[in-house]
């Protein structure tokens, strides 16, 4: 077993030769006034500044970076909307046709933000988008036409 005071002269020995390879060191370079070496202070500035580089280079780059864009779908998002608009103020489609319709436009606005979220808009995502897209406007496209009109107001 062994006792405290052989650990506490272990610690001293092991200290004893960490100073003397230190003292090593440091006799074979220059030293500041705080008797650390030069080169060392040196090379640790180096170090230092290049984490520090590289750690601004990947922050600039994950905040700077634009998202995914593809014009084509918001453009027939935008149109899309108008197309809704317009039926409903000329009574092609009713309260709950054009409902129906934004409902839809919705969750493929929510699924876009979610192909979105990982910061690529892959082939098949996009070819997804866009097959919900043209799903949603022969969606428009029959309830314009199906004959529903609503009411006008007296």
């Amino acid at each position: 077993m062994v006792d405290n005071l052989e650990i506490f002269f272990y610690k001293i020995k092991l200290a004893r030769n960490t100073w003397r390879i230190w003292l090593m060191y440091s006799a074979n370079h220059p030293i500041n006034q705080f008797g650390v070496p030069i080169n060392f202070l040196e090379t640790l500035m180096k170090i230092t500044l290049s984490i520090l580089c590289t750690a601004l280079l990947i922050i600039s780059e994950q905040v700077f970076a634009e998202p995914p864009h593809d014009p084509a779908v918001g453009a027939r998002q935008q149109r899309q909307n108008q197309r809704i608009k317009q039926g409903s103020r000329s009574g092609e489609l009713t309260r709950d046709e054009a409902r129906k319709l934004r409902e839809e436009q919705r969750v493929i606005r929510h699924e876009e933000r979610a192909y979105k979220a990982d910061g690529k808009l892959t082939r098949e995502e996009r070819k997804d988008l866009h097959q919900d897209l043209n799903d949603l406007s022969k969606d428009i496209y029959t309830e314009k036409h199906d004959g529903d009109k609503r009411p006008k107001v007296k």
